[in-house]
């Protein structure tokens, strides 16, 4: 749940982004326990595989849904929906991996 709530890992208070949904801007310490979000440089290397994960559900999902709609299995075309939704979740899978990392490995 505090992955959906994208709050603090400590005290779950303060959002670890500034502003909405779309902002991509990251705080740099929660403001209430003063928690440091990103420990040292290259510490959200590792959030790449988890965008990676993300990016593979996703494509999964449409290239599913496009062989129900289109009742056909795997084509060229099939490529196209995936590749326009990926460019298009591009910066919410970094928000959402980096948001993740963070949850899971700092109680």
């Amino acid at each position: 749940m505090r992955v959906l709530s994208s709050t603090c890992p400590r005290c779950q208070q303060d959002k670890i982004y500034q502003g909405g949904f779309f902002n991509f801007k990251m705080n740099e310490s929660c403001s209430n326990c003063g928690f440091k979000y990103e420990k040292e440089p290259g510490y959200f290397f590792g959030a790449m595989y988890v965008s990676y994960a993300l990016s593979i559900a996703e494509c999964m999902a449409i290239y599913f849904a496009y062989s129900w709609i289109a009742e056909e299995s795997f084509s060229i075309y099939s490529l196209i929906p995936m590749i326009i939704a990926l460019v298009i979740l591009m910066p919410f899978n970094m928000k959402w991996s980096r948001i993740v990392w963070i949850q899971l490995f700092n109680k």
